[in-house]
């Protein structure tokens, strides 16, 4: 009895592209917070040659809704820097800017508009809250909203994404447990700078 051999080959890619931009969202209730992280550049990669700053777009768009808004968070935009050993550092609101517009209603759409020019050649991680303002119900369940968020890096092909989310309006954010209002002032040209 002859026992005989096979030879086989086997070649195996592994597909290690690095997406330049990821997002994600999650959310508190009572108030409804929604709070988003995005990372940007993890390979640290030079993406436009010629400039040390990137211009990052990011767009929040709700159907329109006399009842219900959303809106950024004054002073909840973080930019951070994630060095080699995963370390996070903060980055000074004077190191990035950041600003914020509400758009128009298109075709019963309301959208804000969150701009921020941020290093280039650098892993970054962006963060920020919207806040959900609306009436409260008495029965739970009655105030889904649908929010979908768009962010792309302006001139860099490839990285627009998006997020969608359906979100619970649990308390309105005009009720107030305090003896007064905070009221903010902000730079014009870098929302995040509280004045």
């Amino acid at each position: 009895v002859q026992v005989g051999s096979v030879t086989q080959a086997q070649t195996i890619n592994k597909d290690q592209t690095v997406r330049i931009l990821t997002k994600d969202v999650t959310y508190t209730l009572n108030p409804t917070i929604l709070n988003y992280s995005i990372k940007i550049n993890p390979d640290r990669t030079d993406l436009l040659a010629g400039t040390d700053t990137l211009n990052l777009k990011d767009t929040m768009s709700h159907q329109y809704d006399e009842n219900y808004s959303f809106a950024l968070v004054p002073g909840s935009v973080k930019v951070f820097e994630i060095l080699a050993d995963g370390t996070k550092v903060a980055l000074e609101n004077e190191a990035f800017t950041a600003i914020y517009k509400d758009l128009p209603v298109v075709y019963g759409k309301v959208s804000h508009e969150l701009s921020l020019t941020i290093p280039d050649a650098t892993y970054v991680v962006v963060e920020y809250q919207y806040l959900a303002k609306g009436p409260a119900v008495i029965n739970p369940g009655q105030n889904w909203k649908y929010v979908e968020n768009s962010v792309e890096l302006t001139g860099v092909a490839g990285t627009k994404t998006s997020v969608g989310s359906s979100v619970e309006v649990t308390k309105s954010a005009a009720v107030a447990d305090t003896d007064g209002i905070q009221v903010y002032k902000v730079d014009e040209k870098n929302y995040n700078i509280v004045l």
